[in-house]
């Protein structure tokens, strides 16, 4: 059996945190596309709107994403208190991020959630992108 050495932090560069808040909440994996006159799928506008926002935000201060597997955390803030599941908000905001940041998603090895609260009439997400210990 092979023995796993544990990383401490002096052997692991820490990068600083990309944040990207979004005033806007991912459309969720049902609304995402939309079925297309001949078969086929397309984003749906709000996929698209939601892809714009997160672009808006990265050109604005164009920051570096670190080497090496990434770990990302998404808050979100939902306009009412409804019931509502986080994880069908996560493709929109990951695809949209990388997109505007030009990484591929698969170097995300690890995903935090949270559902950061209510907040009427002002839903929103902020995604934080850090390297994964």
């Amino acid at each position: 059996m092979m023995k796993q050495r544990e990383l401490t932090l002096d052997e692991h560069e820490v990068s600083e945190p990309i944040v990207i808040a979004v005033a806007a909440m991912p459309p969720t994996v049902n609304h995402m596309y939309i079925s297309r006159r001949g078969g086929g799928k397309a984003l749906s506008a709000e996929a698209e709107t939601f892809r714009a926002l997160v672009l808006e935000q990265v050109s604005e201060a164009r920051p570096p994403v670190p080497d090496g597997p990434l770990a990302l955390t998404v808050r979100l803030w939902f306009g009412d208190r409804r019931r509502a599941d986080i994880d069908n908000r996560l493709k929109a905001a990951i695809d949209a991020l990388a997109l505007a940041l030009r990484f591929d998603d698969s170097r995300i090895h690890e995903i935090h959630t949270v559902r950061a609260g209510c907040d009427p009439g002002r839903p929103r997400c902020e995604l934080v992108l850090t390297g994964a210990l």
